[in-house]
């Protein structure tokens, strides 16, 4: 959020806020399908094996595309200039 120009704070705030709100709704939904298909047979402990290993899997991805966009975002001004 301190890259976006103020008078687009507005804005901004509510894309962030749709997506948080999304990954609350969609990870729960992704997570609980995986433990639902890996549980077919009845062996709890391998799917919530399963189910980890997925989480872990996407936390990793996660943790590796923000570092990636960390080292290419460029703040900007309130007036659209980038920051230098």
């Amino acid at each position: 959020m301190s890259g976006v120009p103020h008078h687009q704070a507005g804005a901004g705030s509510a894309v962030l806020s749709t997506v948080q709100q999304s990954a609350l709704g969609l990870g729960p939904m992704l997570l609980g399908g995986v433990f639902t298909q890996i549980n077919v047979h009845g062996n709890h402990l391998a799917a919530i094996s399963g189910t980890l290993g997925v989480e872990l899997l996407m936390m990793v991805t996660l943790v590796i595309l923000t570092s990636l966009n960390r080292r290419t975002f460029q703040p900007v001004t309130a007036e659209g200039n980038p920051m230098l």
